[in-house]
């Protein structure tokens, strides 16, 4: 397994040698739509969960800004209300998706370069649009997406000749393996969340014992993170990209720099700032633009 730029897809690989005539490669075993599925038939079942929130409501304004970790399963497998509607997976509008897959084919064209990827589940095409300002660095991020490699992709659903595929805003290298393995605990998550019910409330409110007080119950560390699993850094820092890079009409999003000396009044550090960053790129909140020091929000 090779670490440069990105783990290869052969031998030693996530699928190992000689896995890819019989499974992608491998997460799927022998029937490769199979990796998640029940009764052999591959993927996630499409539950009966609820539908999404009806046309005008806030909550359809909220879709539009979630990123959502999907299959490519899931992600052939949405469906439409009407035709004019927006697709959905388990409910879910589709705007924003993030799959993690090896890269089976490039196809490098004047304006855009192509990418065929699977992750054991299916195969999707990726658009990346290519751009006269890109640097050195854009295009060697680009180059390092060879055949062969497992890169995670963050982009928008696009319809065509009723195919869907991505239109990527950003596609860069899988460093660490683990990223595969936590984008599929992520995709069963986000699957579970949003298909099963939640569980009855037991009697009084708690679970064998009284009721909690205000403000009791829960851990420090919790408490310092505002119980949504950021720390006060990761979520100042995220709300400054929110609120501030719409203002970006170059679509060249934020510097660091400039994140880290407007925070820097607030009392927070710069490495504090920077290492907020690289976390909430890591989870799909930012993405880089033109190089490693300009960030913008997925949201």
């Amino acid at each position: 397994m090779a670490f440069n730029g990105g783990f290869d897809y052969g031998a030693g690989g996530a699928g190992g040698a000689g896995s890819a005539g019989a499974s992608y490669g491998g997460f799927g075993g022998a029937d490769p739509m199979g990796a998640f599925g029940a009764g052999g038939e591959g993927g996630f079942v499409q539950g009966g969960g609820s539908q999404g929130p009806s046309p005008g409501s806030k909550g359809k304004s909220k879709d539009r800004q979630t990123l959502l970790p999907l299959t490519v399963k899931q992600l052939k497998g949405a469906t439409q209300d009407h035709p004019d509607d927006a697709w959905k997976v388990d409910g879910a509008e589709l705007h924003q998706v993030k799959i993690v897959g090896n890269v089976l084919k490039v196809e490098e064209q004047s304006t855009f370069t192509k990418f065929d990827i699977e992750d054991s589940t299916g195969v999707v095409e990726v658009k990346l649009w290519l751009d006269n300002g890109d640097d050195d660095f854009m295009a060697e991020r680009r180059a390092s997406c060879r055949e062969g490699t497992y890169v995670r992709v963050i982009g928008s659903v696009r319809t065509f000749q009723d195919s869907l595929h991505i239109v990527s805003h950003d596609t860069r290298p899988v460093a660490d393996p683990n990223e595969v393995t936590h984008h599929f605990l992520e995709c069963i998550y986000q699957h579970c969340q949003r298909t099963k019910a939640p569980p009855a409330a037991p009697p009084n409110g708690s679970w064998g014992g009284p009721p909690p007080q205000a403000g009791g119950g829960v851990s420090a560390a919790m408490a310092q993170e505002g119980g949504n699993g950021f720390t006060p850094a990761q979520s100042r820092v995220l709300a400054f990209f929110n609120q501030n890079d719409s203002n970006d009409d170059e679509g060249t999003g934020l510097a660091l720099d400039f994140v880290a000396s407007s925070l820097r009044a607030e009392g927070i550090a710069e490495q504090d700032v920077r290492a907020a960053v690289d976390f909430l790129a890591n989870e799909g909140h930012l993405y880089s633009t033109i190089d490693d020091n300009h960030y913008k929000s997925t949201a």
